[in-house]
């Protein structure tokens, strides 16, 4: 079931047991310390969660329930990933997961759909050619008469051409 209403995001863990949920604007602020109310909250709202928040939540127990309560996940490390995805399949549910395809690769197999996002382009032939006979240092031709600094920013900006 996905919440009604307004986006919550986990904010602050006030003690060991207690989380803060804020609106976007962080106006209005719900406290949850048990399974029981997150899902009350979460019937009301979309919940979003970091992985530093997981945690806590993870640590009331039935961390099964609370996956389920849980709507976005934001910031989590491998491991978490990994808990998520587990927790969400063996619930019956089917699962996505979006990477970078790094570190998180056991967790994009695991998913029902596992997809890997890549900045990278293929290079076109022209690139390559170009590539090829283009050296990673600025020809000194062209830097004469310039100044330190000058020289400095030619060859950082030579360098992410180099680089692409």
């Amino acid at each position: 079931m996905f919440g009604n209403g307004s986006s919550l995001f986990a904010h602050e863990c006030l003690k060991e047991d207690v989380i803060e949920w804020r609106d976007i604007e962080e106006k209005s602020a719900v406290f949850t310390k048990s399974i029981k109310e997150l899902k009350t909250l979460s019937s009301k709202h979309l919940l979003c969660i970091t992985g530093n928040h997981l945690d806590k939540i993870i640590l009331w127990g039935s961390a099964a329930e609370a996956m389920e309560c849980l709507h976005v996940f934001s910031r989590t490390s491998p491991a978490q990933k990994g808990i998520i995805v587990g927790l969400l399949n063996s619930s019956g549910h089917k699962t996505l997961m979006c990477g970078d395809g790094t570190n998180d690769v056991g967790s994009l197999k695991r998913a029902d759909v596992g997809l890997a996002i890549v900045n990278n382009k293929e290079p076109s032939k022209e690139d390559k050619k170009k590539k090829k006979g283009m050296s990673p240092w600025i020809d000194k031709r062209l830097t004469e008469g310039k100044s330190f600094t000058e020289k400095q920013q030619m060859q950082m900006a030579h360098m992410e051409e180099y680089k692409k």
